[in-house]
This record gives C-alpha cells, sequence and structure tokens, in this order.
C-alpha cells in the first residue's frame, strides 16, 4: 500500500511539479484510508440480558466506523445502540412504547440523526440515542414505512378506510410534515390492500396492492405514479409468479423486485424480476433454497449488484444473506445463527467493502439477544474475531485497551484493561497469531521481532476478552 502511494504521489510530481505541493494532505488522506480500512475488524457478537427477548432491526456505519442499531428490548421499548467498530458496545438507550409492531425500520437523516418509523408513527432520533421529537401519521401500510425521496423527504402510502378501490399516496418533507397527498382511483371490481410505495430514478413513484377478489388474493398489482398520483402505468404480478417483498429503484430509472415464488409447503425459493423506464420485464430469475423467507431487504452494493438479507428456514431460522453482481448472476450466499430461531433485521455495505448485519439469535437460557455480525467483502467472519456467548449489556469486560508507544518500536505497555491480564496475544492482519504470552498482572510485551506493519492485541482474562490496534515500525 505504502510503495503504491508513494508510486501515485511520484508520479503527480513528474507530470506537474507544482503538485508535489499536495503531497502532504494527499499522502494524510491514503493513509486515513488504510487506517480507516484497517480499523474495521470482522466479528460475529451476541449481546443482551438474560431471560428477556431482544431484538435488533436495523443497522447503520457510522463516519468513524462505529455501528448505530436500532432494536426492541423485551416488546416494550425501542432501543437505540452504538457499537465500536470491533464491535464492542459503547452503550444502549431505551424508549418505552407505548405499543408494539412487528416491523421497525430507521433511515439515516444524516451523519447526527435518524428517523424511525413503526406502526403509524416517526421519530427523530439523534446520534447519541436520544429522541428529539415523535410525530403521528395516517397510513395503513402493512409495514407503516416511510421511504426515503431525493428532496430529503418521504413518501408513504394507505387507504381512505372509506372504500377499499382507493388509496392515498402521501408526501412527507423532512420534518415529517405531510405537504401533498393525493387519492389513486382503481379497479372497483377488486379489494386492495397497500403493500409499499417507493421513488424511482425519474423521481416517479411505483406502488404495490394486494389485489382481491371477494376473499381470493389475486397477486400484487404494480402502478407507476407521476407527482400528482396520476397512473402512468400498471400491472398484475399473480402471487404463483412471486410474492413480493422488497423493491429498490436502478439507476435506469427502472426497478428491482424481490421475493420469493411458491412452490409448494417448504419450498420458497429467492426470486428477482427487473423491469426497465419502460416498465418492460427484462430480468425474471429464481435461485433454489430450500424452506420459507420472512424479513426481507435489497440493498444495492457499490460495484452495481445488490445484497440481499432475509430469514430461511434452516431447522430453526438463520439470517441468509446473498450477493449478486451487476448483471444479477449469483456471487455467494451465507447462513448465520444456531440451531434454534434466529431472525434477520438489516445488511449494509460498510466502507471497507465489507457487510454489516443485525437481527436476533436464540441462545439457551437467554432467549432472543440482539445479534451483529461484520463480514469482509465475501460475507465471510474471520473465525478469530468471532464470539458465540452472550455479552451483557455494560461495557465491563468489552472495551478496548490502550497501547503505548504506538507506533511501537521494541516494547508495548497494555494500559486501562478493566481486569486483570493473564494473557496477551497479537495476530496480524490474516489472522495469524504472531505472539503469545500468559502470565500474571500481564502489562508489558516485547515486540521487536515483529515486521513493520498493523497488528491486532488481545487481552484476556477472567473470563474477559479486550482489544487493541497498533502499529509497529
Amino acid at each position: 500500500m505504502k510503495k503504491l502511494v508513494l508510486l501515485f504521489l511520484l508520479l503527480i510530481r513528474f507530470i506537474n511539479p507544482t503538485a508535489a505541493l499536495m503531497k502532504k494532505p494527499l499522502l494524510l488522506f491514503f493513509i486515513f484510508l488504510n487506517f480507516n480500512s484497517f480499523s474495521q475488524i470482522p466479528f460475529e457478537r451476541t449481546y443482551g440480558e438474560f431471560y428477556y427477548h431482544e431484538y435488533g432491526f436495523e443497522t447503520y456505519q457510522s463516519s468513524d466506523s462505529s455501528y448505530i442499531m436500532l432494536g426492541l428490548y423485551d416488546f416494550d421499548s425501542l432501543t437505540f445502540l452504538k457499537f465500536s467498530p470491533s464491535g464492542n458496545l459503547d452503550w444502549d438507550h431505551k424508549i418505552t412504547l407505548t405499543s408494539t409492531n412487528s416491523y421497525y425500520y430507521m433511515h439515516r437523516y444524516d451523519e447526527n440523526n435518524y428517523l424511525v418509523t413503526l406502526g403509524a408513527s416517526i421519530r427523530k432520533i439523534d446520534s447519541l440515542g436520544q429522541q428529539l421529537w415523535i410525530k403521528s401519521y395516517q397510513s395503513n401500510t402493512i409495514d407503516g414505512r416511510l421511504n426515503p425521496t431525493h428532496d430529503s423527504g418521504f413518501i408513504s402510502i394507505g387507504n381512505t378506510g372509506s372504500t377499499d378501490s382507493l388509496f392515498i399516496i402521501s408526501k412527507f418533507d423532512s420534518s415529517a410534515t405531510i405537504v401533498e397527498s393525493d387519492t389513486v382511483y382503481t379497479n372497483s371490481s377488486y379489494t386492495y390492500f397497500p403493500k409499499f410505495v417507493k421513488e424511482l430514478a425519474d423521481h416517479t413513484y411505483l406502488a404495490g396492492l394486494d389485489r382481491y377478489l371477494d376473499t381470493i388474493p389475486l397477486g400484487t398489482e404494480l402502478f407507476r405514479l407521476d407527482t400528482s398520483g396520476n397512473i402512468l402505468w400498471n400491472t398484475l404480478l399473480p402471487d404463483d409468479s412471486m410474492v413480493i417483498k422488497d423493491i429498490i429503484s436502478t439507476p435506469d430509472s427502472g426497478f428491482l423486485l424481490g421475493g420469493f415464488k411458491a412452490f409448494g409447503i417448504g419450498n420458497l425459493p429467492l426470486t428477482l424480476k427487473k423491469f426497465n423506464a419502460a416498465n418492460i420485464m427484462t430480468l425474471d430469475s429464481t435461485y433454489i433454497f430450500s424452506d420459507g423467507l420472512y424479513r426481507y431487504q435489497i440493498e444495492p452494493t457499490r460495484d452495481g449488484g445488490v445484497i440481499i438479507g432475509c430469514d430461511i428456514n434452516n431447522s430453526g431460522t438463520d439470517l441468509m444473506i446473498t450477493k449478486f453482481d451487476s448483471f444479477y448472476n449469483l456471487e455467494w450466499t451465507r447462513n448465520f445463527g444456531g440451531n434454534d430461531f434466529d431472525y434477520f433485521g438489516s445488511v449494509r455495505q460498510t466502507m471497507d467493502g465489507g457487510y454489516i448485519i443485525c437481527g436476533s439469535k436464540y441462545l439457551t437460557g437467554n432467549n432472543q439477544d440482539y445479534y451483529l455480525i461484520k463480514t469482509d467483502s465475501l460475507g465471510i467472519v474471520d473465525s478469530l474475531f468471532t464470539s458465540n456467548a452472550s455479552h451483557s449489556l455494560s461495557k465491563e469486560g468489552t472495551s478496548q485497551v490502550t497501547i503505548s508507544p504506538n507506533p511501537a518500536n521494541k516494547i508495548l505497555s497494555v494500559n486501562n484493561s478493566p481486569f486483570a491480564i493473564t494473557k496477551i496475544e497479537i495476530f496480524n492482519l490474516i489472522g495469524e497469531k504472531v505472539i503469545s504470552i500468559t502470565g500474571t498482572e500481564l502489562k508489558t510485551i516485547v515486540c521487536g521481532d515483529l515486521p513493520p506493519g498493523n497488528y491486532i492485541l488481545q487481552a484476556s482474562g477472567q473470563d474477559k476478552i479486550s482489544r487493541g490496534k497498533f502499529i509497529k515500525e
């Protein structure tokens, strides 16, 4: 990496000698990128209290490589949690709920604020987990979800309550105030139940509604609407064609539908359908996986592909993460969980090209615990940083140690450990253990023989583990 940076800087200087003035800022920029990537450590962790149900629904990575999670605590409290880049819990804040819902979503408004939607309300939460305000809105969407629009506002779908052949598209500004509501008239011969609405790249809207004839389900009808709620195009996707679970807009002003196709009990293969800007289907692919899919998310990736997360039955339920390339060819799939009922929450790509995944995991005696997983770009977790043990929601025993001097030369000192250290191990960035010592009240370690580079120090003792990063000169 350092050789590539120097070669790049020399090339700039050769082409334009005055560009040498840029050397220090550019070097600092590349060092920042290298350190930022180094700071993102793969892990698989659970967090929770004994005999309580805790579910993780959404997670985002912050600019400092830490992670924010939205969760539900014991069915009566909304929880906002922050984790360090290595997966240690920094803090958790709870907001007591008067009623609960099966679906909770969090949108990152900006680096310091998040919008949380549940049922018929929207809350603004700051980066410290404090609720700034809460507003209620009228919506009969299945999941109570507000979807972002290009102008930093939101859009939702509902019905009038007077007839099932009408539905309403509501536009909200960034402060969750309704600025426009448009009524859309459908076919009065059928009954419609609003399912989703999303803005597409050309700022039109795609709405999906489940259509019924009396009590007979006919499938999901798609409506493409202009900003005034006028129908531009509509088509019906029968249930035997696809059960839609999520949708994303594509750069060509088309859209990608994700879900599953029902071939019978215990056989629900993952399915993708792609439509272009002219509403013509250009992709209809099925990828066979056994059993069922429940909570479901499609997320674009920086290589033009998508990552899909969902639940899958597997002698219980597991979290399944599947990666597709820009042509929607399957690249890989990974399952996470134990032998019981573990549930998917969300998946998003991280700054280093890996993925952060949240959900819940069942542990014997603990019921459901928060589940947080950081993988590399192939969806793999280095077993070195994997812990299947439940961690109490406390900073004790999970904080990072401080290492000095850093960068180090011959001797390291380990500081601020919350427990007596009886073992110190040092690993390189590919997970190889290069030093291991044991003793009583360990504080220092000789590292003079290590080659220059970046390393991770793991200190353990009293059934606790702390880690820290350092550079060897």
